[in-house]
């Protein structure tokens, strides 16, 4: 399932079911190509993360443009992941990809009961 792209950062990525064996799912974020990109790449202040906080990342901050560009894809991907029946996860990013495959397999292996690995991160 395409997730994206956003309205705010144009952020995208997809979350698709996977034939037999290891992982039955894989989350996939693209790296920067819009402007809007970039300029989630720039928005480089930190913030509280989760928002809301959780006891699981108690004090936690994080880049404020990975986390807005998380934010944007966040709902979809657990929507995806659920609907897909997805009891296992790999997940990947490059650049801003990365970032929010990053705060995505955090959330997942805290909070979501799936088992999430491996995870690849480029750039």
């Amino acid at each position: 399932r395409v997730l994206g792209p956003s309205a705010r950062h144009k952020v995208q990525g997809f979350v698709a079911q996977l034939p037999g064996g290891g992982p039955d799912c894989v989350v996939s974020m693209r790296g920067t190509v819009e402007l809007a990109n970039w300029v989630a790449d720039a928005e480089t202040w930190r913030v509280s993360w989760p928002p809301g906080g959780a006891t699981w990342c108690d004090g936690c901050s994080v880049h404020h443009g990975f986390a807005e560009a998380y934010a944007d894809l966040r709902l979809a991907m657990l929507s995806a992941l659920e609907d897909l029946g997805c009891a296992s996860a790999a997940l990947t990013g490059h650049s801003l990809g990365a970032a929010m495959a990053s705060l995505a397999a955090l959330e997942l292996r805290s909070s979501s009961g799936l088992a999430v690995a491996p995870v690849y991160l480029y750039g």
